[in-house]
């Protein structure tokens, strides 16, 4: 063989051992799993953040698809449970068949706590704090961190509706805010209400009406203001009740007892007669004066036979027991007229007699804005023998239930309107010492808005016919709920008076109450509303403020 040959067969052997040997390797590849997910290692997550709260990540949320294990260190010690509530970090390292594997688990807290607030309400002089305000707060993650949007919140004093806004910030500065409402009421003062009507004479004229008839009242309720309940009936011997209410201060279940202590008023004439005559107690009689029924007693028999001039004490008791003794002059006489005479006179026909007096109740009832007013007429009449009667008195007693209040702004608006365009003069005179409030302290004049005014006015009226009288509304809102009914936002105020007679006395009235004169000179303030109202002789006031 040359070496020509032995070269080709050389150079053939080795081309087929090295196909073998690729094939091989080739086949091992492609059955063996570690080889397989060596491929693999460059899609391995470096971190994975997950929220607080949410599921601990498993192997495929960190790229591996494979089956193995997965451990969790803090700081190279092994942490056996992993706390997901928590902001925190952690190494991970995981295993599958020989491989090692590393990266890192964060748990972040980026959502803002959930907090609900509530509506505080204080006197005058009463302090509060933030957490006052707060209803509930929930955070996964941590704990929640109050603080108000600004300074001042924390520290209003005077009277009045505040719109308070309180941040609410955890412990990885996520913030939430939220708006609630301060109302600061005028501090109530120690009123007393002292019954005067206790004993009433039959008969007494008493305006039912009128409270100054029945109580005394101490600053600061103006008594005119109160309002007086009662079935007294002076012409009527026997016991009544009476209620007087003074705004929220009441004086009930009062006991009047009327009687009958006064003696009839008797004046006789002298009366002459002929001899022989029959005479009556009745023929002394000028005339007698008593609120109830009466009966005369002749204390001694007369004999007029005998001419002369003779004195006979006459009694005059009534129903009640009072007495009156007078003494009434007989003169007998032959030349007494002709017309009394010991003869029987020809019987007269029977007179006209007084029976009885009775009363006649009528009630009437009226609604207004659901606010039920019941009057209750009561007439008396006197009866006579005749059938007939003769209206002598009447009397009427007003009962409102405020109870039943149901109305809303939109039912309300066409009376405050006309309220409005009637009281405008008298609206822009307030507005004048408004302004001439705010110059002295050097704030810009407030502009007169109608859709504030008639606003202001609904509220005048609401507070007058649910008797309520509050910053809070009848159906349970804050006063500023009748902004947002007609999408009027922005920093607000109300000042609210009931009683004042005219605009220079409730502007007086408001600029003596330091919280309600810091709201008419508060230069953030552009724009006021004013509303009165006057519901069953109360005089209400309004005033609303915005930007």
């Amino acid at each position: 063989m040359n070496k020509k040959w032995i070269y080709i067969l050389l150079t053939s052997s080795l081309i087929i051992t090295l196909v073998v040997v690729f094939t091989v390797i080739t086949v091992q590849k492609k059955n063996d799993p570690e080889l397989e997910s060596s491929k693999e290692d460059i899609k391995i997550v470096s971190e994975v953040i997950r929220e607080t709260g949410s599921e601990i990540p498993t192997l495929k949320d960190f790229g591996i698809k494979e089956e193995g294990t997965i451990e969790f260190f803090i700081q190279e010690e092994k942490v056996e449970k992993i706390d997901n509530t928590k902001v925190s970090a952690y190494d991970v390292k995981m295993t599958v068949g020989e491989k090692e594997y590393t990266s890192i688990l964060k748990f972040e807290d980026t959502i803002a706590p959930e907090v609900n607030l509530k509506e505080v309400s204080i006197e005058e002089g009463a302090t509060y704090t933030i957490e006052n305000f707060i209803e509930s707060c929930k955070d996964i993650s941590s704990t929640c961190h109050y603080s108000y949007e600004s300074e001042e919140m924390g520290s209003y004093q005077a009277a009045g509706t505040y719109k308070i806004v309180i941040l609410t910030e955890d412990d990885s500065k996520n913030v939430s805010k939220k708006e609630t409402t301060l109302t600061i009421q005028t501090k109530k003062q120690e009123v007393t209400i002292t019954p005067l009507l206790k004993n009433v004479e039959l008969g007494a004229d008493i305006d039912t009406t009128s409270p100054n008839m029945f109580v005394t009242v101490s600053n600061p309720i103006d008594i005119e203001s109160c309002e007086v309940n009662t079935d007294l009936n002076s012409k009527k011997v026997g016991k009544y009740q009476y209620t007087v209410t003074c705004g929220q201060y009441k004086l009930e279940n009062q006991t009047i007892i009327v009687s009958d202590t006064t003696a009839p008023v008797v004046k006789l004439k002298t009366l002459v007669i002929l001899p022989n005559s029959e005479i009556k107690i009745e023929d002394f009689v000028d005339f007698v004066e008593d609120e109830s029924d009466y009966s005369f007693i002749l204390s001694t028999e007369v004999d007029t036979s005998v001419e002369g001039t003779y004195e006979v004490p006459i009694t005059v008791e009534d129903d009640y027991g009072n007495k009156t003794k007078v003494i009434g002059k007989l003169v007998i006489s032959a030349d007494a007229p002709n017309s009394i005479s010991s003869q029987t006179p020809t019987p007269a026909p029977p007179a006209k007699t007084f029976v009885e007096k009775k009363d006649e109740v009528t009630t009437k009832v009226e609604k207004k804005y659901g606010t039920t007013i019941t009057y209750t007429t009561t007439t008396t009449y006197n009866y006579y023998s005749d059938n007939s009667k003769e209206k002598v008195g009447e009397k009427t007693t007003t009962n409102i239930d405020y109870s039943t209040f149901n109305a809303t702004t939109a039912e309300m608006k066409p009376e405050a309107k006309t309220l409005y365009q009637q009281n405008v003069n008298e609206l822009k005179e307030v507005l004048k010492y408004v302004n001439q409030y705010r110059s002295e302290v050097s704030a810009s004049p407030l502009v007169l808005d109608e859709t504030l005014s008639i606003l202001a006015t609904v509220r005048a009226i609401e507070m007058g016919w649910s008797n309520n009288f509050s910053h809070t509304r009848p159906n349970g809102k804050p006063c500023f709920q009748i902004l947002e009914e007609e999408n009027i936002n922005g920093a607000a105020a109300e000042n609210i008076a009931f009683g004042y007679a005219n605009a220079a006395a409730v502007s007086e009235g408001w600029k003596n109450s330091s919280g309600h004169y810091k709201n008419m000179t508060n230069s953030d303030y552009r724009h006021i509303g004013i509303g009165k109202a006057v519901v069953n002789g109360k005089i209400y006031w309004v005033q609303i403020f915005t930007d």
